[in-house]
């Protein structure tokens, strides 16, 4: 089973829980704040196991990538791995924002308004939604 925060947002008191349209950039300001969020929510304090030490290790971010290495060996991981997020070339600012807006609504939004308040094009909208579809 994928990871997905936002399930874990609408039943805690969390970051994202706390957070409306008028805040969520402040909160989220740009990718790195984003996956710092995802980072804590997946490997709380940057320890999680390495698999090449084959133990629990505290991991620090690699400069210039979506991902952290493991401060003994060098080993990387990523938070997105295993996500919605995995593989997608649209920003995870993006992605929170669209989440947010899948979230507050009682009944939901269609893709079609996902795509009209975020401004993606047809095609990264259709891949948004597929992958909802496919995680949820």
């Amino acid at each position: 089973m994928a990871y997905c925060w936002c399930y874990e947002a609408n039943t805690e008191h969390s970051k994202a829980s706390q957070t409306d349209s008028r805040n969520l950039p402040s909160a989220f300001p740009d990718d790195e704040a984003c996956l710092e969020y995802l980072k804590e929510k997946r490997y709380p304090g940057g320890i999680t196991y390495c698999a090449k030490c084959q133990q629990d290790r505290k991991h620090h971010r690699v400069t210039g990538r979506p991902a952290y290495a493991c401060d003994y060996c060098g080993s990387m991981i990523s938070p997105m791995a295993g996500t919605i997020f995995e593989k997608s070339s649209t920003s995870l600012r993006l992605w929170f924002y669209a989440m947010y807006l899948m979230g507050s609504t009682r009944c939901g939004i269609s893709a079609k308004q996902i795509q009209r308040e975020t401004g993606v094009t047809y095609k990264t909208r259709g891949a948004c939604s597929s992958r909802f579809a496919r995680f949820s």
